[in-house]
């Protein structure tokens, strides 16, 4: 064979060690060096891993990123905290509550009023009203500042009477929103909607006895839809669905028999204010609990049927809640 023939197998033979070492080489880093980088506990890069979902905000859990299960919580509901008609301040009884709730050490997730938050029957002005509306809001903003958030239910002392008073409920709290992280559903300022931890919160605009039928309807396809999506779906009025008092004989909320077929065996209680009296039964298939008050009320006498006394005393509720296990426990106040 000629030197020359012998110098091209030479370099033909060079070439494919020169391809099996590079294929060798490339085997290596895909089956020895790649799976190293990938073993847990590793890290390529120097960069912090990212917080998949938020810290929570006093005891709320950020789920936009992941689904966590729904924790336990509570909360506050109380009602006709209103000082004598016209009295532009807050009941001293009503200021110290707020106090207490908002520096407690087991804080709840959220308050509910449900009703009379200022004495509006005296109102004879909307500068009046205004005035009460922000002594109103002085008297919760200690809420606020300790991440509890408040949801209001107009009462007729709010929103009834005359026709500045529902001006004056809608601008105050229009610009008052206090929610915190809860979004709601609907006008925060009238009637409305929100979850919490697997419960379904609906809250009624009742100043006055009578629901109109654009409210109706809104109720019914609310709960229609909430039906087997939630453990528990709470409603929350003013006014209640029982006129349970002597004081107020025939308050109670209209329609009632159309009220009862919407709400009947599809609801977990209905919270009703207005009367100043705590109570709790069933009927019409519908469990029902009065919030009592913590204003400045007198002697509430309940209708024979429905209770036996009076409640010269102020109160509020607190619930507990942990799935579709609640209760609800009484507290009363000096």
């Amino acid at each position: 064979m000629s030197e020359k023939k012998i110098s091209q197998v030479k370099k033909v033979i060079n070439y494919i060690i020169g391809l099996l070492a590079l294929t060798a080489l490339v085997l290596v880093v895909i089956y020895v060096v790649l799976p190293f980088f990938e073993k847990p506990g590793l890290q390529v890069t120097k960069d912090e891993p990212k917080q998949l979902v938020e810290p929570a905000k006093n005891g709320r859990k950020n789920t936009t990123s992941q689904p966590e299960e729904n924790q336990p919580f509570s909360f506050v509901i109380l009602s006709d905290s209103n000082s004598g008609a016209g009295n532009v301040s807050q009941s001293a009884t009503f200021t110290n509550i707020v106090k207490e709730i908002s520096e407690s050490d087991d804080k709840p997730d959220f308050l509910i009023h449900a009703g009379d938050m200022i004495a509006g029957s005296g109102s004879t002005s909307l500068s009046l009203a205004d005035k009460m509306w922000e002594s109103f809001g002085a008297a919760i903003e200690p809420l606020e500042k300790n991440n509890i958030a408040f949801f209001p239910s107009a009462g007729n002392h709010d929103a009834s009477f005359n026709k500045l008073l529902p001006q004056a409920y809608r601008t105050f709290w229009d610009k008052n929103k206090n929610t915190q992280d809860i979004k709601i559903d609907g006008s925060y300022s009238s009637y409305y909607s929100f979850d919490y931890q697997g419960s379904h919160f609906i809250v009624l605009y009742s100043p006055k006895t009578y629901l109109d039928e654009e409210q109706l309807k809104w109720l019914e396809q609310n709960i229609d839809n909430a039906q087997g999506q939630y453990d528990n779906i709470f409603v929350i009025s003013h006014i209640p669905l029982t006129a349970v008092s002597t004081y107020h004989p025939n308050d109670q909320l209209t329609p009632g028999s159309r009220l009862k077929e919407i709400l009947a065996g599809k609801i977990t209680a209905f919270f009703g204010a207005h009367h100043n009296l705590y109570y709790d039964f069933e009927a019409d298939d519908i469990r029902q609990i009065g919030t009592g008050r913590v204003g400045s009320g007198g002697i509430y006498q309940f209708k024979s049927r429905y209770g036996t006394g009076a409640q010269n005393y102020n109160s509020y509720l607190r619930v507990e809640v942990k799935g579709n296990d609640w209760e609800v426990e009484q507290v009363r106040s000096n």
